[in-house]
């Protein structure tokens, strides 16, 4: 709601804008069904604005009967005040061994920062740490006598995974009309 009224010469105009806010978030559910995976449910949060700062938080949670799946990501847009996005994101996910020889584990994080070059390009900036495990294989394990490859049961075990990227982005759509 939008109104004017005289300000204080003539010249001068008051401008009161009336603003209700609008939801910014999405909460999600899902349900599936198959034959090699069994009955599943998906949760889902996301708040683009989240406490009222322009901050993004996203939650997944799903599982089936034999892998369970969840991810968070938090975005800050204007770390410290300034042009510089900050996001976290991280993973647990799981697989059991119902279905085939081996079970896997992988959790991780990825924190990056992204900031303005030019006018028109942005350079990300990204770390990210996981951690691995693939079981069920070894000989000391109960279910290693499935008849599993020998190149998987050579994998067996738990793995660190470090690296480093980034992204370059050059956007013109909000520079002028082309």
């Amino acid at each position: 709601d939008v109104n004017t009224r005289q300000g204080s010469s003539p010249d001068q105009v008051i401008v009161d804008v009336n603003v209700e806010e609008q939801p910014t978030g999405s909460l999600s559910f899902g349900a599936s069904y198959g034959a090699s995976s069994g009955f599943g449910v998906n949760v889902g949060l996301q708040e683009s604005n989240f406490l009222g700062r322009g901050q993004y938080l996203g939650v997944q949670i799903g599982t089936t009967s034999g892998t369970q799946q969840s991810d968070l990501d938090f975005i800050e847009p204007y770390l410290l005040g300034r042009d510089l996005k900050f996001r976290y994101h991280m993973w647990y996910n799981t697989t059991d061994n119902d279905n085939s020889d081996y079970s896997t584990r992988r959790q991780g994080i990825s924190p990056s920062i992204e900031f303005p070059l030019a006018e028109n390009s942005r350079l990300e900036l990204r770390y990210t740490f996981s951690r691995d495990k693939l079981f069920g294989l070894t000989e000391y394990d109960p279910v290693a006598n499935t008849g599993s490859s020998p190149i998987l049961t050579q994998e067996a075990g738990e793995k660190d995974t470090s690296s480093l990227g980034y992204s370059y982005t050059w956007d013109t759509r909000r520079t002028g009309i082309d």
